[in-house]
C-alpha cells in the first residue's frame, strides 16, 4: 500500500493560477472509520484534488484522536480542519 505524505505547510492551492470555486471537502467520519477515510482521501487526491487544491473539513460527532488527526493529515499536502459536530 502507498500512503502519501506531504508536509502540512505546502498548499497547492496558493500555487494554482487558476480561479476555482470557493469550496470544501466536507467528511462525516468516526474515529474507527480512520482506514476507510484514508482510502477515500488518497483517491480523491490523485484523481481530483491535487489539481484543485481544496481544503478538507471533516466532522465528527466526539472529538478526535491525536492518532486519527496525525494519520489523516498525513494523507494530503492541503488544509484539513476537524470539528465536532453537535446535533
Amino acid at each position: 500500500m502507498i500512503i502519501l505524505q506531504y508536509p502540512s505547510e505546502v498548499y497547492p492551492a496558493n500555487l494554482n493560477p487558476f480561479q476555482r470555486a470557493n469550496a470544501a471537502l466536507v467528511v462525516l467520519a468516526r474515529n474507527s472509520e480512520k482506514d476507510q477515510l484514508m482510502s477515500s482521501i488518497r483517491s480523491l487526491e490523485t484523481k481530483f484534488n491535487n489539481k484543485h487544491g481544496y481544503p478538507w473539513v471533516i466532522m465528527n460527532e466526539e472529538p478526535f484522536t491525536d492518532d486519527f488527526k496525525h494519520d489523516i493529515k498525513r494523507m494530503t499536502r492541503h488544509e484539513v480542519i476537524f470539528r465536532e459536530w453537535q446535533s
